[in-house]
């Protein structure tokens, strides 16, 4: 029953969020859309936690999506390194850190992998951008 009670609370909390979001998006504030996001990827966290025992741990509140998407031959390489900066997540069995679960592990594993990938197509981009 607790459990119900702590995910009616979080339920709550996101509708705050999201009335919060979409105020921001009536008023045109970036700022205040930004935090309404990052206050519903918090509650999400929470939830995933209470329901999972799994948090995302290490940088885990990484800003939300939003990328500069001027033309300015730089726009691919920003969506690039967006993507490689949530790389730097990774996912834990609680709030320390630990990963002992070998899923998890494994999950940890790919995104490292994955940040390599990104690494790599980065580096090439900038080459062939300072080629040009």
């Amino acid at each position: 029953m607790k459990e119900v009670q702590k995910i009616r609370v979080l339920l709550a909390d996101m509708h705050r969020a999201r009335n919060l979001g979409v105020q921001a998006v009536n008023k045109r504030d970036h700022d205040g859309l930004q935090s309404a996001l990052i206050g519903m990827e918090t509650v999400l966290m929470r939830l995933r936690l209470l329901l999972t025992g799994h948090a995302l741990a290490g940088r885990s509140v990484v800003q939300p999506m939003h990328i500069d998407a001027t033309p300015d031959g730089n726009y691919a390489l920003r969506i690039l390194q967006h993507y490689r900066e949530h790389c730097n997540s990774k996912w834990t069995e609680d709030l320390n850190g630990t990963v002992t679960n070998p899923l998890l592990v494994e999950m940890n594993k790919t995104q490292d992998l994955r940040a390599a990938e990104l690494d790599e197509a980065i580096r090439l981009l900038q080459l062939s951008e300072t080629k040009s």
